[in-house]
């Protein structure tokens, strides 16, 4: 059993992993300002991990999606 709105999902959790990322990077670029040293290094990998999270599913949404 397919999920109609499936598609609309997926661009949706791409868009908040995308909304996260931009709204957490101030941090990031402000610097001891803001926070720690240790939390904005967690916070890095958070990004990187972020990242890959569009990735895959990006690619798992051109891969379903694709002819629909």
């Amino acid at each position: 059993m397919e999920i109609k709105a499936a598609k609309y999902l997926t661009n949706a959790q791409i868009t908040q992993f995308f909304g996260g990322l931009i709204l957490s990077s101030g941090v990031l670029i402000k610097g001891e300002a803001c926070d720690t040293s240790s939390s904005r290094f967690a916070l890095a990998g958070l990004h990187v991990y972020g990242y890959g999270l569009i990735a895959l599913f990006t690619a798992f949404a051109k891969r379903k999606y694709k002819d629909k």
